[in-house]
């Protein structure tokens, strides 16, 4: 029998339930909780701690590129400016 495969995203609601576990354990029970998912994700040990460690909810990250350094109003004013300038 072959072995059957489990997308993302049942890992991650799998993740999600054991990560609630895994707050509410104990020191001993953290131990059995990580060989548990350990064995049902596949994933090593150090792996699972830190995705039961961090938040459940994923951090927003700013976008990428450059800062805007003049607001919208201020432009129009500068492309005269800088028109006139030459």
């Amino acid at each position: 029998m072959g072995t059957s495969r489990v997308g993302p995203q049942a890992t991650n609601e799998y993740l999600a339930r054991m990560r609630e576990r895994y707050e509410r354990a104990g020191l001993d029970a953290k131990g059995a909780l990580l060989d548990e998912v350990c064995s049902v994700t596949r994933y090593h040990w150090k792996a699972v701690i830190r995705l039961l460690r961090r938040p459940a909810s994923p951090r927003l990250r700013r976008p990428r590129g450059r800062r805007v350094a003049y607001r919208r109003e201020v432009v129009p004013a500068l492309r005269a400016i800088w028109t006139a300038a030459g």
